[in-house]
């Protein structure tokens, strides 16, 4: 088992296939109810114990099955009935051409620049992640939608704590200006 705090609010354990049944963890026990719970339970004793993680107020469970077996499992700490999530839209580009021409397009598009920062991932593929304000979910396209053109949308919380985790950072910020600089 392996636990990683990702920071005060969010933590991800990784289970092998050995531990899940060690800790009576089954992919039908995370559909709810007493097991689940029961479950959860001794996983966040052993997490307060290792990294000193205490969920003190209402929290979000997400599991998703691993990479070669066993399950990941990330938890976040709700305050105010919402997650604390970074504002972030991502786009996913296979090709470092295709992420080129996206880029010169947005500027071209907008005066001003967005936060933005890049991630190059293990499979070669690159992730542009925008802070792109708070526009709301909606059937009504988005001023930003012309991206999906270039790369595909993805949705953040979890995939972008898997981008931080195994991917490599290579603009911080500024991202978009640094690509065609």
């Amino acid at each position: 088992m392996d636990i990683v705090r990702i920071n005060d609010k969010k933590l991800k354990i990784t289970l092998s296939d050995a531990d899940m049944k060690r800790h009576g963890v089954t992919k039908e026990s995370f559909s709810g109810g007493e097991q689940t719970h029961a479950a959860l339970s001794r996983l966040l004793s052993e997490a307060r114990g290792s990294v000193g993680f205490s969920p003190t107020s209402r929290t979000l469970v997400e599991a998703f099955p691993g990479r070669c077996g066993g399950c990941e499992i990330f938890v976040v700490l709700l305050e105010g009935g919402r997650a604390q999530r970074e504002k972030r839209t991502l786009f996913y580009f296979s090709e470092q051409q295709t992420l080129l021409c996206a880029a010169r397009t947005f500027l071209s598009r907008f005066e001003e620049e967005v936060p933005s920062a890049l991630y190059r991932l293990p499979s070669g593929g690159y992730v542009l992640s925008l802070a792109l304000g708070e526009e709301k979910e909606s059937a009504a396209p988005s001023k930003y939608d012309f991206l999906s053109e270039y790369g595909e949308r993805r949705q953040g919380g979890v995939f972008l704590a898997y981008i931080k985790e195994y991917g490599e950072c290579v603009y911080q910020e500024g991202a978009l200006s640094a690509l065609l600089a």
